[in-house]
């Protein structure tokens, strides 16, 4: 039974992204059967969504966080722990003329 909430939440999470063809949500659930974090799809924070970006699959998938990051990313900022991602997929790539990874 908590589990099929769970995932009906997932999936209301997932209606957030603002992705025109992929959307995908995540909730971290504690033993308790308390949401400890939640997330979707999308660019990282402070790259705005602009809908040039989101409808071009290669710009697009050089910055989108997936969901289950984006939940442990909500996380870490609450706790203030730092999170090291692997980026290799965005490598070189840039954003109003600055490198992927060195918006933090």
């Amino acid at each position: 039974m908590w589990d099929k909430r769970f995932l009906e939440l997932a999936k209301c999470v997932a209606s957030w992204s603002k992705d025109p063809s992929t959307k995908t949500g995540s909730v971290i659930v504690r033993p308790d059967k308390t949401v400890a974090s939640m997330g979707f799809n999308g660019f990282p924070r402070g790259i705005a969504d602009d809908p040039a970006l989101l409808h071009e699959r290669e710009e697009k998938y050089k910055r989108v966080i997936h969901c289950e990051m984006n939940a442990i990313l909500d996380i870490a900022r609450h706790h203030s722990i730092a999170v090291l991602e692997d980026n290799a997929h965005g490598l070189f790539g840039k954003y109003k003329g600055k490198y992927l990874g060195t918006f933090g």
